[in-house]
């Protein structure tokens, strides 16, 4: 039982990293860096699989907004787990909140809580002063001038712009002790999930995180090889735990109202009057 035990905890310490990280291409944002494909209305259901144990649980990411936060209109990107391996609960929340204008993480929130322990991040991350700041009272520099955080990242992926073989290093991590994050682009592929077969993208994220992996973990992104490029399976692999697999069960568009002319968090949507008017 305590071996079914540090095996779970395991597990769930890598799903918490999994989730580290319109239609039309984005557009870089005003820091000048690559924008994020952010689409407002956009909800993506997914099944956990965590490796031996199986199919356990049902998550979902979804954006909303734009809203306002510090006086800025932000969108909000929101992804939730809950899972049961054997008779014990895994569940995850995590939530960021994203400059609509400059594509940047404002505020970044995490609960874990499985069996085996818990874990709450609360982060509010201020590119003026160059710095951020924990709940808790923990905070540091910034990891580069355009920071985002580990459900953020996701979104930057499904935008980035490489051919097989390329891979880029981004300071863009809020926690300077996690910058840089590597990504590569490692080919194409066809592959098989709940909501049909798909042409995809694999991208592999290298993200260093001491705390969860003693160095760096892998998150692997296969993204639709179209407009849309939607993540139909998203998988974190370490030396110890081994695979933890998201795979599309659900895409639901949004309205055409909410579908933002850019796609992207680099633009504003010019046609909206701004959540923060008074």
């Amino acid at each position: 039982m305590q071996t079914a035990r540090r095996m779970v905890m395991a597990h769930a310490m890598a799903f918490g990293a999994l989730v580290a990280l319109g239609a039309s291409a984005p557009e870089p944002g005003a820091t000048g860096q690559p924008g994020l494909h952010l689409i407002p209305g956009e909800v993506l259901t997914y099944a956990g699989d965590f490796g031996v144990f199986g199919q356990v649980g049902r998550g979902e990411m979804k954006v909303s907004g734009p809203e306002c936060l510090r006086d800025r209109p932000v969108y909000r990107i929101d992804f939730g787990f809950e899972g049961r391996v054997m008779l014990m609960r895994i569940r995850d929340r995590t939530t960021s909140w994203v400059d609509a204008e400059h594509g940047i993480t404002l505020r970044y929130h995490k609960e874990e809580r499985h069996p085996v322990g818990s874990r709450v991040e609360e982060v509010e991350i201020h590119p003026e002063l160059d710095r951020w700041e924990g709940a808790g009272g923990e905070g540091g520099p910034l990891g580069g001038r355009a920071p985002l955080d580990e459900l953020s990242f996701i979104y930057l992926l499904r935008g980035l712009d490489l051919e097989p073989g390329e891979s880029m290093e981004l300071d863009r991590h809020f926690d300077e002790a996690r910058s840089p994050v590597v990504v590569r682009h490692r080919g194409m592929d066809r592959v098989r999930v709940p909501a049909g077969s798909f042409d995809v993208q694999v991208l592999e994220m290298e993200v260093r995180d001491g705390e969860r992996f003693g160095g760096a973990g892998r998150v692997v992104l296969h993204i639709t090889d179209d407009e849309l490029r939607v993540p139909v399976r998203i998988a974190s692999a370490t030396p110890v735990v081994g695979n933890l697999v998201l795979v599309l069960e659900e895409r639901t568009a949004p309205s055409a109202a909410s579908e933002p002319a850019s796609g992207s968090a680099g633009r504003t949507d010019r046609t909206r009057s701004s959540p923060c008017s008074t």
